[in-house]
């Protein structure tokens, strides 16, 4: 008996192999839009725009809504956002969280590969977004 539990505690103690991919971390919650450029060039219009996600509903100020869809497994990790009104294909972009800090990186108005590197290289419609999470007053 004094072995199977031993044998339990070290299992429950051993560390996870670290092969295995880490979760990014929650994504829902509200943001703040910090930085977002498109073909290499900033866009400071989109500064302090609040960006909320929740239930599958990603929405930009009170009117963009589009649901996303995320899957962590590959690397970089995947979000797939289909806007709720239907008139852009799908698009498909990455995305990674550091701390309280997301990152997307998309093609603008959808219909164009998934990227494979953040990155908004010059004379491409590829956006890389950076936003904070909103502390909480």
């Amino acid at each position: 008996m004094t072995a199977l539990l031993l044998t339990v505690a070290l299992t429950v103690a051993a560390p996870a192999p670290k092969d295995k991919k880490q979760d990014p971390g929650p994504i829902e919650g509200e943001w703040v839009i910090q930085s977002y450029v498109l073909g290499s060039k900033e866009d400071d219009s989109e500064k302090g725009e609040k960006v909320r996600l929740s239930d599958g509903l990603l929405v930009v100020g009170e009117s963009e809504k589009a649901r996303y869809a995320l899957d962590s497994k590959p690397d970089p990790s995947r979000i797939d956002l289909t806007l709720v009104d239907g008139k852009q294909p799908k698009i498909l972009g990455i995305y990674k969280i550091v701390g309280d800090t997301l990152v997307l990186c998309f093609p603008k108005g959808g219909g164009a590969d998934r990227p494979t590197k953040f990155e908004s290289p010059d004379g491409t419609l590829i956006v890389l977004m950076t936003l904070k999470r909103k502390k909480l007053d």
